[in-house]
């Protein structure tokens, strides 16, 4: 009998050394990646993108799709903020990455070494106050919320001036903080709003993401799940089993 415990005992030993050289050397294989879009994440709207700004004398708008920031000539200059809204799943594993992707499209800039900042931020304005609403005081405060509050990095942007049509719909990635991750893990299985702001805004045109739904796309965000500890958590416990089986061989 303590022969043949012996020789399972190796035998077991010898499987779960394997299955733990798999487990260890495909740490990744049980992380889900996830990408949303912002196409049909708000009820009764095709793009869940848009601009938003606040022009003296005329009521505040917002253009669906187009996702359009910074500052531009007109009648006068006009600032332009933008935001997407995404539908988070209800993940059964925490969130460990987030990387917002989104096409150039059209811009400008007068900064020596032709890039802008852009800072992406926590939104509070509800969906009903963003892409519904005619109340130039709700708007205002809208307005204010897409460039304040919790800050989800800042990124550089090259600005496209329409010179080149190609660079337009180069798709751009920017990889959110942790502060994004916590919100975004908070927010499994409902609705969450970025709010983008230039931040460098210096002249009378600094902007970027302009332009048609066509050229920009609809922004996707990728997001990464924390992988699924329980294959090697089977492998601790069968080592605890190889344990009791030794001893009592012994």
């Amino acid at each position: 009998m303590t022969s043949y415990l012996a020789d399972a005992a190796n035998w077991l030993r010898m499987s779960l050394l394997l299955a733990v050289a798999a487990c260890c050397g495909n740490t990744s294989a049980d992380a889900d990646t996830v990408t949303l879009s912002t196409l049909g994440s708000v009820p009764n709207k095709e793009h869940g993108q848009s601009w938003l700004n606040i022009t003296p004398g005329h009521p505040p708008r917002s253009v669906d799709g187009n996702v359009l920031v910074g500052l531009v000539p007109s009648s006068e200059f006009i600032e332009f903020r933008n935001f997407f809204t995404f539908v988070i799943p209800a993940s059964a594993q925490p969130f460990k990455s987030a990387t917002l992707m989104l096409g150039r499209g059209r811009g400008d800039t007068d900064a020596p070494d032709g890039f802008e900042t852009w800072g992406v931020f926590d939104v509070d304005a509800s969906l009903s106050t963003l892409y519904q609403t005619s109340d130039p005081g709700a708007i205002a405060t809208a307005f204010e919320d897409l460039g304040t509050g919790v800050s989800y990095g800042e990124f550089q942007v090259d600005p496209e001036p329409n010179d080149i049509p190609d660079r337009r719909k180069e798709i751009l990635s920017f990889e959110l903080n942790s502060a994004a991750i916590s919100d975004l893990n908070q927010a499994r299985g409902s609705r969450m709003t970025l709010g983008g702001r230039l931040l460098t805004i210096t002249s009378q045109i600094d902007a970027a993401f302009g332009g048609p739904i066509s050229e920009v796309g609809n922004a996707k965000l990728v997001l990464v799940t924390v992988p699924e500890p329980a294959t090697c958590g089977m492998l601790a416990l069968g080592f605890v089993g190889l344990t009791a089986i030794r001893r009592r061989a012994q």
